[in-house]
């Protein structure tokens, strides 16, 4: 799914519902025809965004007619441009989601069928400080199943599986002496940030015997358990930059496997 994890690195970003957190009151009840009643429909509320006027009304258009059993989504705010701090600002205090429909996004062609939307360091810093969650596409289908996945998931609980960073292992390096058997992964960040702290998995590249598509298997869920820049043990690695990973008890590495980051959201 070209989802774009304006993963903007960082932290968890809480599906924002006003049933579990109380936000706004005011709408966390629906009106039946006959006067006034609470319901059990979880409300979500959404701020909608897009670089144009004809773009932010097909949006609008699209979540208005897109129906999910046992809830409603509540528009904030729909407005034409760039993201921008005040866009975050409401996101924060009123519990909403961003969605972005973007006609011009930038795709990751190391990756297949991903993308990212660059955030401006301001609003990065802003999404990952108040926890917002942002999702942008270039086509509004995508967004939508975006969309209706995350509701029918909030409604039943689970959890979301939240992507923070990624690195392509390039070279792999045996270590000898004292850590023989250990297997250094040298490694580029290609997106977001590589944290130490977080859970990481590796993702290796399969073709669907079926469709013939490239797809992405997991052959590794657990922890980084050394990242270094150069010689020297770092906390992170932002995007761009070189990396030597090892991972707790995986040696198992391949040239062009994917290390990701990632975070858990229990909905």
């Amino acid at each position: 799914e070209r989802s774009a994890g304006v993963n903007t690195g960082a932290e968890k970003h809480p599906l924002h519902v006003s049933r579990r957190r109380g936000i706004l009151p005011a709408i966390a009840a629906t009106t039946a025809p006959d006067g006034p009643s609470e319901t059990d429909d979880l409300k979500i509320n959404l701020i909608l965004k897009a670089d144009s006027k004809g773009s932010v009304d097909a949006l609008k258009t699209a979540v208005e007619g897109l129906e999910v059993p046992g809830v409603v989504f509540h528009l904030v705010h729909v407005g034409v441009g760039h993201l921008n701090p005040s866009d975050i600002s409401l996101a924060a205090v009123s519990g909403s989601s961003i969605y972005y429909f973007a006609s011009s996004l930038k795709y990751n062609t190391k990756q297949v069928n991903t993308f990212k939307y660059d955030l401006s360091p301001e609003i990065s810093k802003m999404v990952s400080r108040l926890k917002v969650r942002v999702v942008a596409n270039d086509i509004i289908f995508k967004l939508l199943d975006t969309l209706k996945e995350h509701s029918e998931r909030a409604k039943v609980g689970g959890e979301m599986i939240h992507v923070r960073g990624s690195a392509e292992v390039r070279e792999l390096f045996a270590l000898t002496g004292k850590l023989k058997g250990i297997t250094v992964a040298g490694c580029k960040v290609v997106d977001g940030s590589l944290k130490r702290s977080l859970r990481a998995r590796v993702m290796r590249a399969a073709i669907d015997e079926e469709s013939g598509d490239s797809k992405g298997t997991i052959v590794y869920d657990g922890k980084i358990s050394s990242l270094k820049h150069f010689q020297e043990e770092v906390a992170e690695i932002k995007s761009g930059k070189e990396c030597g990973v090892t991972l707790d008890g995986f040696n198992e590495l391949s040239v062009g496997d994917r290390i990701e980051v990632y975070e858990v959201e229990t909905l």
